[in-house]
């Protein structure tokens, strides 16, 4: 801060200053750091003595904003109009490291002397607005499982939800067949982006414990590598380093605690594990199995309603069969002209064409109390 700001004791005050938990950084009327406390050096990563003096913006502001920082501060300084004092707002921040995260900011103007100085409080809100987007995933996934009308708009609809929301590049189900699993599904943020990886996934089998479908398979959990391109029991590693392919993360989807395929995203970047995001992957994995056991339920009784209207067809087929004869047989009987050996035969034929009957109908009970349980 500078000296002649107004501060009723300074112990006191840089005690406040130090142990605030926002970030205070104090500027010049050149935008040079003149102070900045320690939230400010653990959020940011620049040490108090190397940032004093430097431009903030070379600091915290990422490249693509800095003309416009610049240019907001000449025309206050020329003008007095500074729409962003006084206001919050939400603006993207630069780490030290070089990584970008949201931060929440307020510039206000101190009271002093001469040149105007500024001071700046920032919150970083990446942690709340990433649980946001959580909550948000979670929320569209389960309405789009939902109202999905068959197995492929709920795989591909989660797949886009996930890319869209949580910034990754590509998405794949896996489904499994007996010994291996095959991708079956794939969203790419940047349609054509990947191709060699992309191509690779849809050719390769992955057995159990192979790449990050099998590893979910094997272990019945989310599996998560920080750099695919250089992970061990990795098939597509490959491809993964020229296509831009980083970090991934597999989950398996379960049916009746059996897996029966997985869900895998890729990210450009580098990510460390994050256990809300795998938390949440899970729900939706668990979600989109129930889903599938759902959905094949419909198709196995869509398809035993196929197969009892198959079935009652022909039924009523044979069931018509008898009659012809029992008709025949009974017209004989009724003529006057008929001799006792025709009508015993008549006789013979009616009761034989019964006798089948009662065995058709018997088999019809059989099903009903088989359907019936």
């Amino acid at each position: 801060m500078p000296p002649d700001a107004a501060r009723p004791d300074e112990s006191l005050w840089r005690a406040l200053f130090d142990t605030a938990l926002d970030c205070i950084i104090s500027m010049d009327h050149a935008g040079r750091v003149l102070d900045l406390n320690r939230a400010a050096e653990d959020t940011f990563g620049w040490p108090r003595d190397r940032a004093i003096g430097r431009e903030l913006a070379e600091l915290i502001i990422p490249h693509r904003l800095r003309a416009a920082h610049q240019a907001g501060l000449q025309r206050y300084l020329e003008s007095g109009v500074g729409p962003v004092l006084g206001s919050r707002i939400e603006v993207p921040a630069l780490h030290a490291e070089g990584h970008e995260f949201p931060v929440e900011l307020a510039i206000s103007r101190l009271p002093t002397a001469g040149p105007p100085v500024f001071v700046a409080y920032l919150r970083d809100i990446g942690a709340r607005l990433r649980l946001e987007r959580l909550r948000t995933l979670r929320a569209e996934a389960m309405q789009v499982i939902a109202s999905a009308d068959s197995m492929d708009a709920a795989a591909n609809g989660v797949l886009q939800t996930f890319c869209s929301l949580m910034g990754w590049e590509l998405g794949f189900i896996w489904q499994r067949d007996a010994d291996t699993m095959r991708c079956t599904n794939t969203y790419e943020a940047t349609p054509g982006a990947k191709p060699s990886f992309v191509a690779a996934s849809h050719s390769i089998h992955l057995p159990s414990g192979k790449g990050l479908p099998g590893m979910a398979w094997a272990s019945g959990g989310p599996v998560w590598r920080r750099d695919v391109s250089i992970a061990d029991n990795f098939p597509r590693a490959p491809m993964a380093l020229p296509d831009g392919v980083r970090a991934g993360v597999a989950c398996p989807i379960t049916l009746d605690r059996e897996v029966i395929g997985a869900i895998e995203f890729y990210s450009e970047n580098i990510r460390e594990p994050d256990a809300d995001l795998i938390e949440t992957l899970a729900i939706v994995s668990a979600q989109l199995g129930l889903a599938w056991q759902r959905q094949r339920t419909e198709i196995a009784l869509r398809e035993a309603h196929q197969r009892k209207d198959e079935f009652l067809a022909m039924l009523a087929h044979e069931l018509r069969n008898p009659l012809a004869p029992i008709s025949t047989a009974l017209r004989l009987l009724d003529m006057p002209e008929a001799t006792d050996k025709v009508r015993a035969d008549a006789r013979r034929i009616i009761g034989r064409q019964v006798e089948h009957l009662v065995r058709l109908v018997d088999d019809l009970l059989d099903v009903s109390r088989f359907i019936g349980g």
